[in-house]
């Protein structure tokens, strides 16, 4: 069995990268280095010789060694492992070696010295092994582990190749003294919010006299103050906003869904705060302040370009080192297109159309025109007209669906995704990954198993339940930014996390398994948060909370089943959306699950010991729920609610 020619198909395989594969140097080229682990001192010899026959360098060990130590110094290509099926404990160290850091991504080739049946072949194949070799095939054995070679060393040169991308990328857009976003991403962000037509903050920020500071000090203590003043900007700026360098000493900071009086406010603390920070270079008495331009993009008096939203806050931040420097200027509010007899309405925010070419989108179909009540004054009509005119618009206050939401989507309806590909997915997104993260660590669905990371956490929640997170954290990020309106839109959104949390109890209690539940629940009223921002977005917006109440209440369905359109969800979304608040047709279970999830969030309010009201329990009913499940159903919801509130 020894004399069994070499294969030479490895040796025209060298150790090193594919030609073109990455601009790296090559990789020196040397044999691959395999690992023997076997306890009876004949057959490793045996193992041994058939490896070294083919080139590889080996090192022999028996099960009793520190092999996580071993495989440090070592650093094998692969390990091969001789076994007994019979015997159980080479399943549990076949699953050891798999959870060695260092053996992670290093192919486990088991060669069984005694016949194994089916079962005994897959128990070790899920234990951690890549290949299963019988006894007596030195050919094959040498074969399998020449094949097992080569796909490591092609997955090697892919990772090198995507560690450079990262790094690339990485260099392409965070600037190297600060470590914040350069120039190239803030801009891209200043285009995805026009593109959303959402309104927001754009603050233009200058050091003041940066020139003495180096010409005194050294350019050291001058790039200690960058360096400072990026670390407070870092830390100081809201969730979900951005900042950045955007060249020599100015800084810039996007404010989302900030008026000119937010925006103002916001950026009167900045001057001050960094005006306080001190710097070890240039002594402790001497101040270091900036001067802040400020510009605010309304969709309801939108600049023509992104070039224009940046030449009103560069403006700005002349006049205010004009003025004396350590202080801010706001800009005016763009000029009206519609008023500008030399602009064309096609400039402005993109349109999103709402007018779906496939057929599983539904279109929606209201009255344009508004019903104002009888008792309606004439500024709540105007008010009306002109929030009807912006929905007509067929792009208000309409978010950008994420590109991890979008995909999160369609791999969760692809029978062929899997955990991986969508790990993969938030791992290249940070502001995904910590929000995902936090929330799958919470009480509510964590189940008291905290995690790391992103795979571990998608393998425990599921898939689907990865998807709903997703665009739970979507919804929230659409509610950032009205301080007119906020507090209603923060219980706008409590109420629909606990809507979405009553829907999937009610599909799972009634045996239904419908994929959409929680997300019924979760964005059945996600129209309310848009009416919201369009009406924080009016020259005057309403003030009575009554004349607000009843707007929202009015336009949310449609408003929410267009955002639903925009973001392409499935039309079952769109048509809960739209339906909500009718009577539900009884084979249309998507909508009844809306409809149950509210009344079910409505009991969990009752005290423990009210009675149901017909009302609330009818629809809940009529979805198939079990009448025995609601009392547990209720106090998870009340639980859940806690959770929240604290």
């Amino acid at each position: 069995m020894l004399g069994c020619e070499p294969l030479s198909e490895q040796r025209t395989l060298p150790r090193s990268d594919l030609p073109g594969a990455t601009s790296y140097p090559p990789i020196k080229e040397e044999p691959p280095r395999v690992l023997i682990i076997e306890d009876d001192r004949e057959r490793l010899e045996f193992l041994a010789a058939s490896m070294e026959q083919e080139g590889y360098v080996t090192q022999v060990t028996d099960t009793s060694a520190r092999l996580d130590e071993f495989s440090i110094r070592f650093q094998p290509d692969a390990v091969l492992l001789g076994m007994i099926p019979s015997r159980g404990e080479f399943y549990q160290l076949c699953g050891d070696l798999r959870t060695m850091e260092p053996l992670r991504n290093v192919p486990v080739v088991l060669v069984s010295w005694e016949e194994a049946d089916d079962e005994q072949v897959a128990r070790a194949l899920l234990a951690g092994a890549d290949d299963f070799i019988p006894c007596g095939r030195p050919l094959e054995l040498r074969a399998r582990m020449a094949v097992r070679l080569r796909n490591k060393r092609y997955r090697d040169a892919l990772r090198r190749v995507r560690s450079q991308r990262d790094i690339l990328l990485r260099q392409a857009t965070v600037d190297p003294l600060t470590g914040i976003l350069n120039r190239r991403p803030m801009e891209d962000a200043v285009n995805s919010l026009f593109m959303a037509g959402a309104m927001f903050g754009f603050l233009f920020l200058d050091i003041d006299h940066f020139k003495r500071v180096n010409d005194r000090y050294g350019h050291d203590a001058g790039d200690q103050v960058l360096r400072g003043i990026a670390d407070y900007l870092k830390k100081a700026i809201r969730a979900g906003d951005f900042c950045g360098r955007f060249g020599g000493e100015e800084f810039v900071v996007l404010v989302h869904g900030a008026d000119l009086e937010t925006a103002e406010r916001i950026a009167e603390r900045h001057r001050q705060s960094i005006g306080r920070i001190r710097y070890s270079k240039i002594g402790p008495g001497t101040a270091v302040t900036v001067s802040i331009g400020v510009a605010v993009y309304d969709p309801v008096r939108p600049d023509i370009d992104p070039p224009a939203l940046l030449r009103r806050a560069d403006s700005a931040l002349y006049e205010a080192k004009r003025l004396g420097r350590n202080q801010v200027v706001m800009a005016a509010l763009a000029r009206n297109i519609a008023e500008s007899p030399s602009s064309d309405s096609s400039h402005g925010t993109p349109v999103i159309s709402l007018r779906p070419s496939e057929p599983e989108h539904v279109s929606i179909l209201c009255d344009p025109q508004p019903r104002p009540s009888a008792g309606a004054t004439c500024a709540s009509v105007a008010i009306e007209l002109e929030l009807v005119r912006k929905l007509d618009s067929g792009r208000a206050a309409l978010p950008v669906l994420p590109t991890a939401a979008a995909e999160a989507l369609r791999l969760a309806a692809d029978p062929d995704a899997n955990v991986g590909k969508l790990a993969s997915l938030l791992d290249h997104d940070p502001h995904f990954a910590a929000r995902f993260l936090s929330l799958a660590n919470s009480a509510i669905y964590s189940r008291g198993i905290r995690t790391t990371t992103m795979r571990d956490a998608i393998v425990r929640i599921g898939l689907a339940a990865a998807r709903d997170l997703l665009f739970q954290i979507v919804y929230a990020a659409s509610t950032f930014g009205m301080p007119r309106y906020q507090e209603a839109v923060s219980r706008s959104f409590h109420r629909s996390v606990l809507s979405a949390l009553a829907a999937r109890s009610i599909d799972q209690a009634a045996r239904k398994r419908y994929p959409y539940a929680y997300l019924c629940g979760l964005l059945h009223d996600i129209g309310e948060a848009r009416v919201y921002r369009l009406l924080a977005s009016l020259p005057q917006a309403p003030r009575d909370p009554d004349v607000v109440d009843e707007l929202v209440a009015r336009y949310h369905c449609r408003a929410g089943a267009e955002l639903a359109v925009a973001w392409r969800l499935p039309s079952d979304i769109s048509e809960v959306c739209l339906d909500h608040h009718a009577r539900p047709d009884p084979t249309h279970y998507h909508v009844q699950v809306a409809i149950a999830s509210d009344a079910l969030v409505e009991v969990s309010h009752l005290r423990p010991d009210d009675p149901v009201p017909d009302a609330l329990l009818a629809p809940i009913m009529a979805t198939g729920f079990p009448a025995d499940a609601l009392p547990a159903v209720v106090e998870s919801i009340r639980q859940a609610a806690r959770t929240l509130d604290g």
